[in-house]
């Protein structure tokens, strides 16, 4: 029988975030994918954003790949393609940051995961992440386990017609969540403060990338 995955809730404060984020740190070998995945991603050549995408894409949503098979040449064209096609939503949330979302961005989020979701070179984890990657100050990436998690939290979760565990409605509301846990965190201490306790001394994170490290750590190490 398999283990029950134990129920965790946002971090209560910085001391509790930065506990898990050093765990996370410590246990995950992956975590340098992530730092140059970020700097490619950040280009504005449109090759190496693409690098940078299936970089991180590669391997940290290499399960979905797996019962998804496709192509490197068929991911490449389909992404690029998402990703023109969704040039205008994205700019309009350029430099946004999580603590400082309103309901008119909210709509747009949840306008655009669903267009990223739906892509079948994507798919729900992928989606989370390749919207981290392209906005790294606003998006919080999930998986499957941190969806299900935070899924509880919403009313009538049971209840399909509410809304589907990981659907773009599940991705929103689990954002509005991350962006009430942020704006708590940086009351107790600067945004710059947090970031840089939570990151190693090669790469320093923002706050949506320190909030997915402790739900990871959470997900996978508690």
């Amino acid at each position: 029988m398999s283990k029950k995955k134990k129920k965790w809730n946002p971090p209560s404060n910085c001391e509790e975030l930065v506990k898990w984020c050093r765990i996370f740190l410590q246990e995950e070998p992956r975590d340098v994918v992530y730092k140059y995945a970020v700097r490619l991603a950040r280009s504005d050549d449109r090759d190496e954003k693409l690098d940078g995408i299936l970089l991180l894409l590669t391997s940290w949503n290499a399960a979905y790949y797996k019962y998804n098979p496709i192509s490197l040449d068929e991911l490449i064209s389909k992404i690029g393609d998402l990703l023109d096609k969704t040039s205008g939503e994205l700019n309009e949330l350029h430099d946004k940051k999580l603590e400082d979302l309103n309901p008119d961005d909210f709509k747009k989020v949840e306008s655009l995961f669903y267009r990223f979701w739906k892509n079948d070179a994507v798919g729900c984890t992928g989606a989370s992440k390749l919207l981290h990657i392209l906005e790294p100050q606003l998006f919080v990436m999930w998986d499957n386990d941190i969806k299900k998690n935070y899924h509880r939290d919403f009313p009538n979760y049971r209840h399909k017609w509410n809304h589907r565990c990981g659907n773009e409605k599940c991705y929103t509301m689990f954002l509005k969540q991350m962006r009430e846990c942020s704006r708590n965190l940086i009351k107790e201490k600067s945004k710059g403060e947090i970031c840089k306790e939570c990151s190693n001394k090669l790469f320093e994170v923002d706050l949506p990338k320190a909030i997915d490290q402790y739900n990871y750590a959470n997900a996978k190490f508690s």
